[in-house]
């Protein structure tokens, strides 16, 4: 599974499906839905276009749910965006590995600037172990596997295989 080749669309109506179907069958998963296919943006399009894409991820999700303050989705998708968006070069698009990863750092970036504004806007936020346990490790974790599942495990499947030339290998 290379990331620069995943269909667009596809992964775009894959995460829209488990946007709408998984939160009425699962209530208690707060999963980043459209995170996988913002990381398979990462590999494709450009720096501006990957912004605006998150930004317009993060307004659908402000449509559908009732925020803490209105924008805040997008605000926290582009955010995470910009952030994340330069580090995809420590990630090779062609490993297995990558989406979940990049999936879950886009999740905990996320969760970590979800706390800066929650405090930053004058609410309260009761710290405890059970609280970064969950949110900061557990759920992001969660989050790599809703994209393994959803993205990776599929084509493992039914994708074809690609044969590596020689020169891919290192001697």
């Amino acid at each position: 599974m290379d990331l620069a080749h995943k269909s667009k669309i596809a992964a775009f109506i894959a995460s829209l499906t488990a946007f709408l179907l998984l939160p009425p069958l699962f209530p208690f998963l707060r999963l980043f839905f459209f995170a996988p296919f913002l990381i398979i943006l990462y590999y494709q399009k450009n720096y501006i276009s990957t912004l605006w894409i998150s930004f317009v991820c993060g307004l659908i999700l402000d449509l559908f749910s009732t925020p803490f303050f209105p924008g805040m989705n997008s605000l926290i998708y582009t955010v995470t965006t910009a952030i994340l968006y330069h580090q995809r070069h420590y990630f090779f698009s062609d490993r297995l590995s990558t989406l979940p990863l990049m999936t879950f750092f886009f999740s905990l970036v996320a969760t970590l600037l979800f706390f800066i504004l929650v405090y930053g806007w004058g609410g309260k936020l009761n710290l405890s172990l059970n609280l970064i346990y969950t949110d900061l490790l557990a759920m992001p974790a969660l989050d790599g596997i809703y994209g393994f599942f959803l993205f990776v495990f599929p084509s493992l499947i039914f994708g074809k295989r690609r044969r590596r030339s020689k020169e891919y290998f290192a001697r």
